[in-house]
């Protein structure tokens, strides 16, 4: 009998995310950190000590709920396999934008990876 290969789980638990409205409001309101990328703009915010937790959002005005959910599953997908490479003590918020569909997986990791290593430098700075 055969088994199958073992596979590295990535998973986005319930304490990385930003869920409720006063959070993402709290950090789009006062972003510490802007980065725009074709396809999403990454907003983050300090919040102290403990893990760094990810709100993902995808408004009407990138079409129907197919496409919404869509991209917040791209978006989640990106999230998911770097998780354990944010820095510690931020709340982060992604927005999907239009340009998202007409990009290759990789270029938006690619891109995702450039913006961590200009939220890194926001949250390694002085405080």
């Amino acid at each position: 009998m055969r088994t199958a290969p073992a596979r590295r789980r990535f998973s986005f638990p319930r304490g990385r995310r930003v869920r409720k409205r006063a959070e993402f409001l709290r950090v789009q309101d006062a972003p510490g950190v802007r980065v725009r990328s074709p396809g999403f703009l990454v907003l983050g915010s300090r919040r102290g000590t403990g893990p760094s937790r990810v709100g993902i959002v995808a408004s009407k005005r990138l079409g129907g709920a197919v496409w919404r959910n869509r991209a917040k599953r791209v978006l989640r997908d990106i999230v998911r396999r770097r998780l354990t490479s944010l820095p510690e003590g931020l709340d982060l918020v992604i927005i999907a934008q239009a340009p998202l569909f007409r990009r290759p997986m990789a270029d938006l990791e690619r891109d995702f990876e450039r913006a961590l290593r200009d939220v890194a430098r926001f949250a390694l700075g002085p405080v």
